[in-house]
């Protein structure tokens, strides 16, 4: 019987994308270890925005030095002016046990975390309390992503 064959991994991407004059979102996808850590990183330090989204959707590992990478981006970023897109599966588990999920807005979609951010910081005002969030599943989120928006 022949062995199966060896596959690599997609190798990590980091992209930035301007979302508007406020919010830079940097989308991730592929392994997030030792060896990529430095491409979010770079990824991270081209943003120049007032709030940062990183998406890690399409991230299917992350180890240490990843979680490493989203505790620098939250000095550049602090109070509560980076998000982190961060559906369930591995890279969600992995700030869950480190406790880096504490830190970090943490929501399930891109336009949540968004939503989250322009409702905390809205431009030209003082920030927001935090939202009072609780995660959990999917139609939760949407209700309480939906309650942010303007008119809803």
């Amino acid at each position: 019987m022949t062995p199966p064959a060896l596959t690599h991994p997609a190798p990590f991407v980091a992209h930035v994308d301007v979302v508007d004059r406020d919010i830079q979102l940097v989308t991730c996808s592929g392994e997030l270890d030792r060896t990529s850590a430095d491409a979010l990183k770079a990824a991270v330090d081209r943003t120049k925005g007032k709030l940062l989204v990183i998406d890690l959707t399409s991230v299917s590992f992350m180890d240490a030095a990843g979680v490493a990478v989203l505790l620098a981006a939250r000095r550049r970023y602090p109070d509560g002016r980076l998000s982190v897109c961060c559906p369930p599966g591995t890279p969600c588990r992995v700030l869950e046990i480190t406790g880096a999920s504490e830190l970090f807005l943490v929501r399930d979609t891109v336009d949540c975390a968004m939503a989250t951010l322009s409702h905390q910081h809205p431009a030209g005002r003082t920030p927001r309390a935090p939202v009072p969030w609780t995660r959990g599943p999917m139609a939760s989120e949407r209700e309480q992503c939906r309650a942010l928006r303007p008119g809803s």
